[in-house]
């Protein structure tokens, strides 16, 4: 799909699915989906669209507006907010990311719990995302498998005491 959002350079992609009514109804879900790589006029602002986004950073750094906050996600790490509400994302210098939309299911608590607790960024998290032989993105992991691995990593962090750290699995 052609991009026309400036700033977002070759050979960035994006693509599109349709969920089906049970879909939106009782699942996860991810709409929209792909890879930008952006320079410095590369600029989101919006009032507010009815999903959530996740970021991942391959390079460089993003920075993002919402909700009262505004952070700086830098390579490694995973930004995670809620479009409904107000937000504007930039780019300082370049920037290499892989981004989706999602919805359904407990998007909306999930998102609410962790954003509270935790922030809009989630440090060095395991890497979420790989490349298919034909170049297209594709996810390792389902919606509710990178929420559960972000839950996980935040919990495992408050529960680590001096330099240990306790490694706990909660989700399958």
């Amino acid at each position: 799909m052609r991009i026309v959002d400036t700033g977002v350079l070759t050979p960035s992609f994006m693509d599109f699915s349709l969920p089906s009514e049970f879909a939106k109804s009782a699942l996860y879900y991810c709409p929209q989906f792909g890879q930008f790589i952006c320079n410095s006029d590369y600029r989101i602002e919006r009032n507010g669209i009815d999903q959530y986004l996740l970021i991942y950073i391959n390079s460089g750094s993003l920075c993002i507006r919402t909700d009262g906050m505004a952070v700086e996600a830098h390579e490694g790490e995973i930004a995670l907010f809620d479009c409904r509400k107000p937000h504007c994302c930039w780019c300082p210098d370049k920037v290499d990311f892989y981004w989706f939309h999602f919805n359904g299911a407990s998007s909306k608590q999930y998102t609410e719990y962790l954003t509270e607790r935790f922030g809009l960024v989630h440090e060095k998290q395991p890497m979420i995302f790989r490349q298919r032989r034909s170049g297209r993105f594709r996810s390792d992991f389902t919606v509710s498998d990178v929420i559960c691995l972000l839950k996980n990593a935040e919990w495992a962090l408050t529960l680590s005491w001096g330099s240990k750290r306790i490694d706990t699995k909660v989700c399958p």
